[in-house]
């Protein structure tokens, strides 16, 4: 066999197994990629040591790589009891504990468990840095008790204390928030970043 024959089969493979490789990108299941080509598309997906070490800097959710963020690394904008603007960092990792800030302070005592809250709020995701939904597009308030159940664990817990007429920052890891399962828009162990501008405080039954 000449060596422009072995020379121009070898660049028929390599273009196959290119064609293949960009079928499993596009979105492709491998039952998809030509016969044969599954296994060679496969080993050239293979990343080098350069690619690996880009990689490593995002998980596989999309979240940066590296510590995870403190609570002043998210800056939230605006006046109190006004839609706020918030700005997500990128340069760090999704925290792993409930994290909590008073950005303005309030008046009279903390929230108790079992006391009920009257508040706006203003959800951000932490993995794709959008805006998801917030109650002053509603012009309406959130009323709820706190501690018994009836809303996210992050809130249960993140609120108590809170002040009337206070702004607080919440960020919410996904097993104090909506999980494994999501809930609607917020994708499967999303990490939330709610800011929750506290109206009023009604004591629970008993108190």
């Amino acid at each position: 066999m000449s060596l422009s024959l072995t020379i121009s089969r070898a660049r028929l493979l390599a273009a196959g197994a290119v064609t293949a490789l960009g079928l499993l990108v596009a979105g492709c299941t491998p039952s998809e990629a030509p016969a044969g080509l599954e296994e060679l598309a496969k080993a050239n997906t293979t990343p080098s040591a350069a690619a690996a070490s880009s990689s490593a800097a995002t998980s596989a959710a999309g979240k940066p790589a590296g510590a995870p963020c403190t609570i002043d690394a998210f800056k939230v904008e605006g006046a109190a009891n006004a839609k706020p603007t918030v700005t997500v960092p990128t340069d760090c990792s999704a925290p792993t504990t409930l994290l909590s800030k008073d950005i303005t302070p309030g008046t009279g005592a903390g929230l108790k468990s079992g006391e009920t809250v009257e508040a706006h709020y203003h959800l951000t995701t932490f993995s794709d840095r959008a805006f998801k939904q917030s109650s002053y597009d509603g012009g309406k308030t959130f009323t709820a008790p706190i501690g018994v159940g009836q809303v996210v664990k992050g809130w249960d817990q993140g609120l108590i204390g809170q002040k009337a007429g206070s702004r607080r920052l919440l960020v919410v890891p996904a097993e104090l928030g909506y999980g494994a399962a999501g809930k609607g828009d917020i994708a499967p162990n999303e990490t939330l970043i709610f800011v929750v501008d506290l109206v009023k405080i009604t004591p629970g039954a008993g108190s």
